[in-house]
């Protein structure tokens, strides 16, 4: 099952930002009840390094909010969901070895980078991804 979220909405204060989650905690649950697995996109990605840190000034502006970030994450937090996959940042970034899974999608137009960013790189390209039973595959799909 592959869900959108509009990562902006959440930590907007905006009726939106319940509606979404709360939509988003039953799409999971029904996934759950079918034995599906689950690939959440968002632009943003939740947060840099570590879900608990908490950055402001332009780092912030690259993360969802602490307090809104700390609800989206517990809902994500469960088996079926195998990937999170968000772009916004203009780098590349895998976290083959979290669960899930997250993958920051390079952009096709300009690199950005960042001195707090984690390690990855900046390229210009998109991703693919392969949806398997046993689990996601990512590539890296670099334009010339």
């Amino acid at each position: 099952l592959i869900l959108g979220v509009n990562s902006q909405v959440t930590g907007s204060n905006l009726s939106e930002q319940t509606q979404q989650l709360s939509w988003l905690d039953k799409q999971i649950t029904q996934a759950e009840q079918e034995g599906l697995q689950v690939a959440v996109y968002m632009h943003m990605p939740a947060y840099l390094t570590n879900p608990w840190e908490d950055l402001t000034g332009r780092p912030g502006y690259w993360q969802v909010d602490l307090a809104p970030r700390t609800e989206l994450l517990q809902c994500l937090k469960r088996p079926v969901v195998r990937l999170i996959g968000s772009g916004h940042t203009h780098w590349h970034a895998m976290f083959l070895h979290e669960l899930p899974m997250r993958v920051w999608a390079p952009s096709i137009h300009k690199v950005v980078n960042e001195s707090y960013f984690p390690p990855g790189e900046g390229c210009l390209g998109m991703m693919r991804y392969n949806l398997e039973p046993q689990g996601v595959e990512s590539q890296l799909v670099r334009m010339a």
